[in-house]
């Protein structure tokens, strides 16, 4: 039999085939700057093209040696972005082979999901009859009849412990939530199973942490285990230090803005001054749900690839793309009686260097 080759779009994408068989393939791939759109997160032109990548090569492996395929129809649902530096992962089996035509479906491999496998925390599409209060508000949603999609979901927390398949984390987040937020009883095998918040079991199978640092910022994209048969407590299907994730740097001033706020502003970036007396109480770095103070001012230089920057206020707003027209408008604004309220960047940050790399800049005045 020949040997399958990768194609040549395959190759451009930078995709690394895991696995290849007719009944299930799996492929990982960086998304790197050249794969993201303006906001930073994996274009969707190009995860719609990774599908058909995965579909086809899945397709193949199930066909005679000789024979081709062709994609006739392919629709894509999506769930939640994969921002650039991660490492995202995709597995595709087949649900359904006739004479001439697969249909396949990219996500996770799964059979016999029930209500049990709906865990804590886990993200879920579902369709169903609703009931409304008084006021037209919807209070309950009885899916008995719908239907309910479990949706990747997105974890953050910092590393406890890792071996190569596994990794424990002080979990930070789940979906858009705190842990506080939920009630983890029922969700182990036994009650001293159940997930505790502080040493979250996370299965990373194939992805290998063991040699990060602990306390290390991790994101994790995937599943939470089904109710009742933790640990583990969920299943990864990517992992991504937070340093390698989008951050927000966010700075304000009280006590009528700041008309100085910037110790210097050239075309080599921003820096702030943090000896501004009406410096507020909020300067901080966010990276996911965590916060660190600023207390020396990051250089905040602006990323050659892709720039958005803003100054203005509720009345008035000049937008740029090239960093030489925001810092004419800065020079101008900043006339030593316009004064700065907020200001917001947006992009990748290097504690080491204490560096911060910005996609946006918004700057708002009084």
């Amino acid at each position: 039999m020949t040997a399958w080759e990768p194609g040549p779009f395959l190759k451009l994408m930078g995709i690394r085939v895991l696995i290849r068989t007719a009944q299930r393939s799996e492929a990982e791939l960086v998304v790197r700057e050249e794969l993201t759109n303006r906001r930073g997160v994996m274009h969707g032109g190009a995860i719609m093209g990774w599908g058909d990548i995965m579909g086809g090569m899945t397709t193949v492996a199930a066909l005679p040696e000789g024979h081709r395929t062709a994609t006739i129809e392919s629709k894509t649902n999506f769930f939640a972005p994969i921002p650039k530096g991660d490492t995202a992962r995709a597995v595709t089996t087949p649900l359904h082979i006739g004479r001439s035509t697969i249909v396949s479906e990219d996500g996770r491999a799964a059979t016999g999901l029930n209500k049990a496998s709906i865990s804590v925390g886990q993200q879920i599409d579902a369709s169903g009859q609703g009931s409304v209060d008084s006021t037209g508000k919807i209070i309950t949603l009885d899916a008995t009849a719908g239907q309910v999609r479990l949706a990747p979901t997105s974890l953050w927390g910092s590393l406890n412990s890792a071996t190569p398949a596994s990794m424990t984390v002080n979990l930070l987040a789940l979906g858009d939530y705190a842990p506080a937020a939920f009630n983890f009883a029922g969700t182990g095998t036994a009650s001293g199973s159940d997930a505790v918040a502080a040493s979250y079991v996370v299965n990373t199978g194939s992805i290998d942490q063991s040699a990060t640092a602990a306390g290390t910022l991790l994101k994790a994209n995937g599943f939470v285990s089904a109710f009742g048969s933790a640990p583990p407590d969920f299943d990864a299907m990517s992992v991504t230090p937070g340093s390698a994730v989008g951050s927000q740097l966010i700075v304000e001033w009280g006590s009528g803005g700041a008309t100085a706020p910037f110790t210097t502003y050239t075309s080599a970036g921003l820096v702030v001054d943090l000896t501004n007396t009406h410096l507020g109480t909020t300067h901080l770095i966010r990276t996911g749900p965590a916060s660190v103070g600023i207390t020396t001012s990051p250089l905040i230089s602006f990323d050659p690839a892709t720039l958005q920057l803003a100054i203005g206020n509720a009345t008035s707003l000049s937008v740029f793309n090239t960093a030489a027209g925001f810092l004419s408008q800065l020079t101008t604004t900043l006339n030593g009686s316009t004064a700065v309220f907020k200001l917001v960047a947006v992009g990748q940050y290097d504690a080491a260097a204490n560096t911060f790399q910005a996609s946006r800049i918004n700057i708002a005045l009084e």
